[in-house]
């Protein structure tokens, strides 16, 4: 069998962005990202038209943040653990096939009109809880589909069909609330759940997870946490993602710009909750042609800093189209920081202790950026959400800006960097480990 240190073999050879679709397996799950995300952000719109349509109320929609803020919190520890132990390909099966039932049963009572703000509230914090899991495994299982010598082009790929999806998404949805109900994107949701298990099912030769040692799940726990807070690259690009996914834009509080500021219907939202997306598509592309991994670094706070003047034009702008504009460039310097976010992370993690770094990392990213839901929510509601956008780019300029002045190895992380972790890394391990 396999392992992971055996690079796998492409298929064929794509210039150096795109080389990674080259191997089959890593194509496969691309494609099943790619479905399975776009059913995502159909829900999520959906979930938000419909929300805001039974409460009427931005502080009530701002909730839903919790609900999807506290799965993650939670769960992603565990979920990294159980990713470094278990298949995760047959733990994608689990996941998939949950989430597509509880899509199912949500698209029903809207259909059927049984639906209330409480169903809404359940279905988002029981889907978030299954996507906890779900993002660990994903997220640990794709490095191993290529060599390590493609690990930050994968990311990047992996990235930009998480943010392609954001194009189609909410545009799909917009015209399917509009044109058939609002049910229909929690069932197209539904179905989309079958892509990635498709492509999971094809996979081939996939190698083996890397072998270590299996000390009790509360020895793994520690230990991956004790690694995490030991490396400084870590704990200072964690520390600045907390508070960047905090206070960034997001569902919530461009539904309340539609309508407050706006004065848009459905099919609006659906394409000012695309533009991020399309932004997103745009960096994803330039960053397959464009290496930035000599500089990560300093691309992570340069792209952190033009976010917050994307932020201030949104917040500044009352046309529907220099809206649309600025949610582009949102989207665009959001995907930038979080493609670069999300390499210097795997790049800073030996493999045996991938899956608990990721799990850790989804703690901060994606148990945070929910809570951006509910901030954003909660300040639109007392001040209005112009003022809201301004106070989030605020906090995100400050941290930046305290950042660069406290954390130097993350300021300087690049190839070189990430080469010299991997060779300490390598030294440190016991005799008989692979380390890759």
């Amino acid at each position: 069998m396999k392992d992971e240190r055996d690079d796998p073999i492409p298929l064929f050879r794509l210039p150096r962005g795109l080389g990674p679709l080259g191997y089959r397996n890593f194509g496969l799950y691309f494609l099943g990202q790619v479905g399975t995300n776009a059913g995502n952000w159909m829900e999520q719109t959906a979930v938000v038209w419909v929300l805001y349509q039974l409460t009427g109320s931005a502080l009530l929609l701002g909730l839903v943040g919790i609900a999807r803020a506290v799965p993650f919190f939670v769960f992603s520890p565990i979920a990294g653990m159980l990713s470094d132990r278990i298949d995760q390909r047959k733990m994608l099966y689990v996941t998939q096939g949950s989430g597509a039932l509880t899509s199912l049963a949500l698209g029903i009572l809207v259909a059927t009109g049984h639906v209330q703000a409480w169903h809404v509230y359940l279905q988002v914090f029981l889907q978030t809880s299954i996507s906890a899991f779900d993002a660990a495994n994903r997220q640990s299982l794709f490095p191993r589909l290529v060599p390590r010598s493609r690990i930050a082009a994968s990311v990047t790929l992996n990235s930009t069909a998480a943010r392609a999806s954001n194009v189609v998404g909410p545009a799909v949805a917009g015209v399917l609330l509009a044109s058939i109900g609002d049910a229909a994107p929690f069932f197209a949701n539904a179905a989309t759940f079958l892509l990635l298990m498709g492509a999971v099912a094809l996979m081939r030769d996939v190698p083996a997870q890397a072998p270590r040692a299996r000390p009790s799940m509360r020895g793994e726990f520690g230990e991956g946490f004790a690694f995490m807070i030991h490396s400084p690259v870590l704990v200072a690009v964690l520390k600045l993602a907390a508070v960047y996914s905090l206070f960034s834009a997001n569902p919530v509080i461009i539904a309340v710009v539609a309508r407050q500021v706006l004065g848009t219907g459905a099919l609006g939202l659906g394409q000012l909750l695309s533009a991020p997306g399309l932004g997103a598509l745009l960096s994803g592309a330039v960053l397959l042609y464009v290496d930035p991994s000599r500089r990560q670094g300093a691309v992570l706070y340069a792209s952190a800093i033009g976010y917050v003047a994307a932020l201030l034009l949104f917040a500044a702008s009352h046309t529907f189209a220099l809206s649309l504009v600025a949610l582009v460039a949102v989207g665009f310097l959001n995907a930038l920081f979080a493609i670069t976010r999300a390499s210097i992370v795997q790049l800073a993690a030996p493999p045996k202790m991938r899956g608990r770094v990721i799990g850790n990392a989804l703690t901060i990213n994606r148990g945070f950026g929910p809570l951006a839901q509910t901030e954003s929510g909660s300040l639109a509601a007392f001040v209005g959400a112009p003022l809201a956008l301004v106070g989030g780019a605020a906090a995100i300029a400050i941290a930046v800006a305290a950042s660069l002045v406290g954390d130097p190895q993350l300021r300087s992380f690049g190839r070189e960097r990430a080469s010299a972790l991997a060779a300490e890394t390598a030294s440190e391990a016991p005799a008989g480990e692979t380390v890759v």
